[in-house]
């Protein structure tokens, strides 16, 4: 070894044995002010711990942990723009440092720049799903998204995770997510676990406020919701099969516009009694029928109590008046006492009877005895049972139900009783498209022999004791244009199976309509 490169070395090992050390105090000084910054922030003490945090990063430039830190208290302290600047630089220090990814998505959130965020938090999947910060800001995400059912799927995760760590932020929404689902039971017990873990702090006030409006005093909750459209209608008149029409309908399709206009009210509420009123309008103009031409005006009151945490009884009073061709048709009052049970899966069952009386104003043109005999006014009883459930695998809500009705007339012709079942869904499809489905069947026994003649038998009566089976099919889908308007398109098919020619018929409605709602 030449002495130039004996001296060269030793020069290169005292520079080493100076330099290193200064780099390995650095890196001893930043991972000590790191630590106490992070237990600081651990114990909510973020004012404290941002200034050590910094000061890591000050002592070693590519501290990339201590940045976390930073980022984190930035967001609690109300900075997130700053806490994002942060987190980005700590990225580049080390891209796969695990929670950098989660803390920058929590700084976009609060920034309000959810797009953003929701990139950020896909990139933390792989390394933080399950967490409860990581749940509880995809849920969150998914509220500002409008997918507030697979929210509050995502709230009760973040719970699940730890409860100390997202409440009472991740209890809070959900109980105002339940509430706008209208489950009240779930939206009550939420919010008191808000007023449980933050009873003096801000988050406990909101929902002592919210708890206050869902128990007591007089409310100002109120809808309006109307409906115009058009519809093709291939038998207006009912006609029967093989019965001749009367010489003055000139046809038994018709093309008309339909209306109606809704407007309801919650007038009161408290922890265990509400109620509220609806006022409703709806009628048809028809092109050629207009002889059919309708009017119907309705009301109806309603009040709820409270018997338990699942069960509510229900009380409501309907009253409607039909007028056709501007002539009173029709005046019903109904009385519906119900109970409804709701099950912890989120589905709900329904108990009720119905009372109601028919009151026909149209004159009578038969002669006796038959006028007495088609005499209709008359009163009946309905007893049912029904239940809802939410299928979550299949974005829809599912309903189904049977119900028993008697009607006593006035006149033999039209006493009967009735059996029928029938099964609905309402999905969810891309495009923001719902689709509607409703199906329905029962069997109509009428208790004595139909006064109306054969037509194909030269006017002879026919003898028989009227049996009806009647199926009902209706198809809607729908789709949103803004906020508050939607647009629809509808088709409803009615077959009226009897073994009275006169009652023989089918019927098919094909619209299309414009709904606006405001609540």
């Amino acid at each position: 070894m030449s002495p130039a490169t004996h001296r060269m070395r030793v020069a290169a090992l005292a520079t080493l044995l100076v330099v290193y050390p200064a780099f390995a105090g650095a890196s001893d000084r930043s991972d000590v002010l790191r630590a106490r910054a992070e237990r600081l922030a651990d114990a909510g003490d973020c004012a404290a711990a941002l200034p050590l945090a910094q000061r890591a990063l000050d002592a070693d430039p590519a501290e990339a942990r201590a940045g976390r830190v930073a980022g984190r208290c930035l967001v609690e302290l109300g900075r997130p723009a700053e806490a994002e600047t942060v987190l980005l630089q700590t990225l580049e220090r080390d891209p796969r440092l695990p929670g950098a990814q989660l803390q920058l998505a929590i700084a976009r959130y609060h920034r309000e720049d959810y797009a953003a965020a929701r990139s950020a938090l896909e990139a933390a999947r792989a390394t933080d799903a399950g967490g409860a910060e990581f749940e509880l800001y995809d849920a969150l995400l998914l509220l500002a998204e409008g997918e507030r059912r697979a929210a509050l799927d995502g709230l009760a995760r973040a719970r699940e995770a730890s409860p100390t760590r997202v409440d009472p932020i991740a209890s809070y929404y959900e109980g105002v997510g339940w509430a706008s689902e209208g489950d009240r039971r779930k939206a009550r017990a939420a919010l008191e676990r808000v007023v449980a873990a933050d009873p003096d702090g801000p988050w406990g006030q909101q929902a002592r406020a919210g708890l206050g409006e869902m128990r007591g005093g007089f409310r100002n909750d109120w809808w309006l919701e109307v409906t115009v459209g058009a519809e093709r209608d291939d038998n207006v008149v009912l006609e029967g099969e093989d019965v001749i029409i009367p010489a003055d309908i000139g046809d038994d399709d018709d093309e008309r516009l339909v209306w109606d206009v809704t407007v309801g009210s919650e007038l009161f509420r408290s922890d265990v009694w509400s109620g509220g009123a609806m006022l409703g309008y709806g009628g048809s103009a028809h092109r050629d029928l207009d002889e059919f031409d309708l009017h119907h005006p309705r009301a109806t009151l309603w009040a709820d109590r409270r018997i338990g945490e699942s069960l509510t009884a229900h009380l409501q009073y309907d009253h409607s008046h039909v007028l056709v061709d501007d002539e009173s048709f029709l005046v019903a009052h109904s009385a519906t006492p119900a109970l409804y049970y709701d099950w912890d899966s989120g589905g709900r069952s329904l108990l009720f009877t119905r009372l109601y009386w028919y009151d026909y104003r149209f004159p009578r043109r038969d002669t006796p005895p038959l006028d007495d005999l088609r005499n209709r006014d008359g009163h009946g009883i309905a007893t049912g049972v029904e239940h809802r459930t939410p299928v979550e695998s299949l974005s829809s809500r599912l309903r189904g139900g049977l119900t028993f009705d008697r009607y006593a007339s006035r006149g033999g012709e039209y006493t009967h009783r009735r059996h029928s079942v029938h099964v609905a869904s309402d999905t969810e499809l891309p495009w923001e498209l719902l689709l509607s489905l409703f199906g329905s069947w029962s069997y109509d026994p009428y208790s004595h022999s139909t006064t109306f003649p054969d037509p194909s038998a030269m006017g002879l009566l026919e003898g028989k004791t009227r049996r009806d089976r009647r199926f009902v099919f209706q198809a809607d889908l729908e789709r949103p244009l803004t906020e508050q308007l939607s647009a629809s398109v509808s088709y409803r098919w009615i077959e009226n199976d009897s073994n009275v020619d006169v009652f023989d018929y089918d019927r098919g409605i094909l619209g299309a309509y414009l709904t606006f709602r405001v609540d």
